[in-house]
């Protein structure tokens, strides 16, 4: 770390906790973080440090690096934290209003694709998946995500999803016959795979939606996120295909509603 106050301030830290070594070498890596964001000892962290446009960390995981500093300086973190919150919340506003301007939901819809790439727009356009959702097994899986025959029928189920807990295994009927055909010429045990033939994982597969959708629609740089946001603001006059599109997202309308009225 740069600055020795903070230096020894984590290592005092890190020496009082009954943890595993690689759960101190994480935490560490929060704190190095951190300094990263704030450029200044710890002792002296305002709002004003805190990068809301910081590209390399996500809100929530800078959130999580200012309760661990709670636990090495006076500071009042409490009133830091929900002023962080606030300011965070309306950064994502604005991000949200950017990104469905930047691509029209028109752009999106006419995209003619094919074989793989197809499957994956299909998937972000009608069932508001999320990167981890992408993840499938070709062919019944008794885990995770797959899609799978049953006679003529093609079903969708999804186990693995960040609201699983909440909802539950959605399994859904694909009735679009150029997704059907794909798929049934589709030989790898992943409907997603790299160069090498393995599946992406939760952070490679964002690098390739994001890769895809660039090919079709020059410097676009679609994610999941900003995809599904700009079929939220063209369903939101549209209460029933907005709670159709949610439902099968598995999302919360509160949370919805919060961030993206």
């Amino acid at each position: 770390m740069i600055y020795s106050d903070n230096e020894i301030k984590v290592q005092n830290y890190l020496l009082s906790l009954n943890v595993k070594q690689a759960t101190k070498n994480n935490y560490y890596n929060q704190f190095v973080a951190l300094e990263t964001i704030v450029d200044k000892d710890f002792s002296d962290v305002k709002l004003s440090d805190l990068k809301f446009n910081n590209t390399s960390y996500k809100p929530s995981y800078v959130f999580d690096m200012l309760k661990r500093l709670k636990s090495i300086t006076d500071l009042d973190l409490n009133r830091l934290m929900i002023q962080y919150k606030k300011k965070t919340d309306e950064c994502t506003k604005e991000r949200t209003e950017t990104q469905i301007s930047s691509v029209s939901f028109e752009q999106l819809n006419s995209l003619e694709l094919e074989g793989v790439h197809y499957l994956l727009w299909y998937l972000l356009l009608k069932f508001g998946v999320r990167n981890m959702d992408l993840i499938i097994h070709n062919g019944y899986s008794e885990e995770g995500n797959c899609i799978y025959f049953k006679g003529k029928t093609l079903y969708y189920l999804r186990r693995d999803y960040k609201t699983a807990n909440q909802y539950g295994d959605k399994e859904f009927k694909i009735m679009d016959k150029k997704f059907k055909s794909i798929v049934s010429e589709h030989k790898n045990y992943y409907i997603f795979i790299n160069s090498d033939n393995e599946p992406f994982n939760r952070v490679t597969i964002g690098a390739y939606i994001k890769n895809t959708f660039n090919k079709y629609i020059t410097d676009s740089n679609l994610t999941e996120s900003s995809i599904y946001k700009i079929v939220v603001n063209k369903y939101k006059k549209n209460k029933a295909k907005l709670d159709s599109y949610l439902s099968r997202r598995g999302h919360n309308a509160n949370v919805q509603e919060h961030y993206y009225k």
